[in-house]
């Protein structure tokens, strides 16, 4: 399945599979689509399995919660059995992750603020990540 998912992502980016182009791309790593609004896979791992109940660690690109119930599905009857999505949680998403979350009692103007100036130097040091030059992941 993680497999299908980045031969789609090079299909999606328009660029040829045989090409010196899409060699050197994958050298640098995983690409983003050029159409934004489709979901990519670049990683499924499973990080907790205690029968028959398990974790998956998904990374990917362009996702929605329904996309993600729906893949927990396909795994199921790929498995021949069934599964279900009792939960999803969002750990990281581009530079930031969940040391740059606000809990519910921190929800103060003086954390606020903090918050706003961390994560606004966040982007002032990756500029990239507003302004996308190249289709390469960074």
């Amino acid at each position: 399945m993680q497999a299908a998912h980045q031969k789609k992502m090079f299909e999606m980016s328009g660029i040829d599979m045989q090409s010196q182009l899409a060699y050197e791309l994958a050298a640098q790593g995983p690409i983003r689509p050029i159409n934004s609004k489709l979901p990519i896979i670049y990683g499924i791992k499973c990080i907790d399995y205690e029968g028959p109940e398990f974790t998956l660690e998904i990374q990917c690109i362009n996702e929605y919660e329904t996309y993600l119930v729906g893949l927990i599905h396909e795994i199921g009857v790929r498995l021949h059995s069934t599964a279900h999505c009792t939960a999803i949680k969002c750990i990281r998403h581009s530079y930031f992750n969940l040391d740059h979350a606000l809990l519910s009692r921190h929800w103060d103007l003086k954390n606020i603020l903090q918050n706003i100036r961390m994560c606004n130097r966040i982007l002032a040091e990756n500029e990239h990540v507003l302004k996308q030059t190249s289709i390469a992941l960074r």
